[in-house]
């Protein structure tokens, strides 16, 4: 740790300052014995001291040693879990982008959309131009309500720049008739969509207004082919603002103290829980040292941990250069009353997989000086006996004492760190076990709404409806479902069957699946619901576990023509959770086995990064209670290791899983922290 953060960091860790203070009693105590045995002996035991006055030397060596190890090990652990919050809300960000991403550019390649679009703008009839407009605005309708506010608002804008029709969803402010950014007049430029991420001019400003607000808002070009003219833009604004506060809802900090901003590529605040202190539009001057970075805000010294927007990298999107910073005053850092108590067994402590290398040998530092200590001790005692001078034994019974006291303020200090790491270690595996719940069920109910968006492209039906005529031509279907399998990535293969419920196409183009056919699972007399399977082996999967998603695909008279069945890829789930859990950490040591699981209330393991777990083979001594499972956070012993082992469960009131499979969600982290040596 560079001495600039050491200086920074010396006014603000209570245990450096108690411990330097302890430590600093006993080295002047520990001098003046020394001292004092130098002169009081002579020349009987010149050397004894002069070996005794060296390892003082060590002791002060040491105890220097120790105190950094206690500030820095303290910082880590506070920066581990800011760094953590950060990196897990630049994670759901990331992935709340992504979908909107893959959700316009699924609708950008909606036919109707385009039609509809180009039949208003060349429609010479007001009456087939109102209708076409109907139809064009009961598709983004329908889109705006199944993206659960990721919109604030949809416009429609004609080739000047007018304002045609704007749907509302959230902001009820009143819109310009007319703008005049180059981003909608341009949309000819533009391929199948863009996103933005700049002023705009969609809504109306006091004249006093300082400044026009960012809005982040993707742009589809509306026309017949992509080199024709555009015939109406429609403009998507994100909800974006409101999304990372529902976002903080659901991951709140443990220190309320602490704030999240969004940077920009600049270092201008985009986004901030706390507009006061930290408003939007404001540069923050960062104190940057080499890995950490500090912030002086209104008189009070901040670490600042740094997040990417991640998941983005694929995709032109200037949301992917933002960073996620998770800003924490360091007096509340390092507060001992906002501590969680955490009980940990002494035992645990020895030979940890926690502790770090430079803790490490400072306790094996401390562990040699007190054994030369304790060598002092006994060859003065034999020193005093063989020559009768019986004046050292006061002094050496004072060495005595003084050791003891130095070990016994070593071990506390070293104790009290590695209670900490387990304490942080509890805080951040907790934050962890929390998202797994949260952004596995999120992406279930993105899933969800894919089935639905793709299933509302009325191509489909024409080919199933036609699918029995001589001549119909299935390439452009076939390409179709080749693209969904590329562009959402968690679906391993989209298969598309017909009334009898053979496959006639798929994805994979692969030959042999189609003519097969699938069980019609759960059909309903609603074409609109997506039904889910269980999670059980099937051919479309290789013969491995899965959940298929059916959509049901009706005629205009309302008669089954077929359908869409849609497979999930959990082996892409297994590769997010690998991506989730740290890999890098100031606290746990390289050789600590961490895996996860998340499953469902029936033990289906739905993903897993930990590739040869089984419940039955892991756990046979039943020490976790998954029948009654709900949120836990403890240390077990599993045959030779202790896992500390943290669980969360979706809230099935609110869950998008739970509402579709009747199963409930969980997620469990194991982090190895300690392992019996076998002789």
């Amino acid at each position: 740790m560079e001495q600039s953060v050491v200086s920074i960091l010396s006014n603000y860790v209570p245990m450096v300052q108690r411990y330097q203070s302890q430590f600093s009693s006993l080295n002047t105590l520990l001098s003046k014995t020394t001292l004092t045995g130098k002169i009081s002996s002579l020349d009987i035991a010149e050397n004894l001291f002069d070996y005794m006055e060296r390892t003082q030397e060590k002791f002060e060596n040491l105890q220097d040693e120790l105190i950094h190890t206690i500030m820095e090990q303290n910082f880590h652990n506070a920066y581990e879990e800011a760094l953590t919050s950060a990196r897990l809300i630049g994670n759901i960000v990331g992935a709340f982008i992504g979908g909107c991403h893959e959700n316009i550019l699924e609708l950008s390649k909606n036919e109707n959309l385009h039609n509809f679009a180009v039949n208003f703008a060349g429609a010479v009839e007001k009456e087939k131009s109102k209708e076409s407009l109907s139809q064009l605005l009961e598709i983004l309708q329908n889109f705006g309500k199944k993206s659960q506010n990721s919109y604030k608002d949809i416009f429609l804008f004609g080739n000047d720049g007018a304002l045609l029709e704007c749907l509302k969803y959230v902001d009820k402010q009143e819109n310009n008739i007319k703008t005049k950014l180059q981003s909608v007049l341009d949309s000819n430029k533009v391929g199948s969509y863009a996103e933005y991420y700049q002023k705009v001019d969609f809504y109306y400003k006091r004249e006093d207004a300082l400044d026009d607000d960012l809005e982040l808002f993707f742009v589809i070009p509306l026309r017949e082919g992509k080199e024709s003219a555009v015939s109406v833009t429609a403009v998507f604004v994100v909800n974006i603002q409101e999304k990372i506060k529902e976002i903080l809802e659901q991951f709140p900090y443990r220190l309320p103290q602490g704030h999240l901003v969004v940077l920009s590529e600049r270092e201008h605040i985009v986004f901030s829980d706390n507009v006061r202190t930290f408003p939007i539009g404001q540069l923050l001057a960062f104190n940057k040292h080499q890995e950490y970075t500090f912030l002086e805000s209104r008189s009070k010294t901040c670490m600042v941990a740094f997040g990417k927007v991640s998941g983005l990298e694929h995709l032109e999107s200037v949301i992917k250069n933002c960073n996620v910073c998770r800003i924490v005053p360091l007096y509340a850092a390092f507060d001992a009353k906002r501590q969680i108590n955490r009980e940990i067994d002494n035992s645990l402590l020895e030979d940890s997989l926690l502790v770090t290398e430079e803790l490490d040998r400072v306790i094996a530092e401390g562990e040699n000086i007190n054994e030369e200590l304790g060598d002092v001790v006994i060859n003065g005692e034999i020193i005093a006996s063989k020559s009768h001078s019986y004046a050292l034994n006061p002094i050496l019974n004072n060495i005595r004492i003084l050791s003891e006291e130095m070990n016994t303020l070593c071990v506390q200090s070293t104790g009290e760190l590695q209670r900490g790491i387990y304490s942080t270690l509890f805080n951040i595996v907790e934050y962890y076990s929390r998202y797994l719940v949260f952004a596995t069920d999120m992406l279930f109910a993105k899933l969800i709404r894919d089935v639905e968006q793709i299933s509302n492209n009325a191509e489909f039906i024409a080919y199933l409806s036609k699918v029995e005529q001589e001549g119909v031509v299935e390439s452009t279907i076939k390409g179709r479902l080749a693209s969904l399998e590329q562009d959402f990535s968690y679906f391993h293969n989209v298969a598309l069957f017909d009334k009898d419920g053979m496959i006639l196409l798929n994805g994979l183009d692969d030959n042999i699946l189609n003519k097969k056919k699938i069980s019609f699972y759960g059909l309903t007399t609603n074409a609109s619901d997506v039904v889910v399977s269980s999670f059980e082996p099937t051919f479309l999967y290789g013969d491995k576990p899965t959940i298929l998603m059916y959509s049901y695909l009706k005629d205009s008279a309302h008669r089954l023509v077929g359908g869409l069945v849609f497979v999930l890829d959990f082996a892409r789930i297994g590769d997010f959770l690998n991506q989730v859990l740290p890999k890098e950490s100031k606290i746990v040591a390289e050789e600590s086995e961490i895996f996860s699981v998340v499953f469902d209330d029936n033990k289906n393991i739905l993903a897993t990064t930990k590739s040869d777990f089984r419940f039955d083979e892991f756990l046979q001594n039943d020490v976790i209670d998954f029948k009654n499972l709900k949120k836990m956070n403890k240390i077990v012993k599993i045959e030779q290791k202790y896992y500390l082992v943290c669980s969360d469960v979706c809230n099935v009131q609110q869950s998008v899983f739970t509402e579709y499979t009747r199963r409930t969600l969980h997620a469990v982290i194991f982090v190895a922290v300690k392992e019996d040596k076998i002789d």
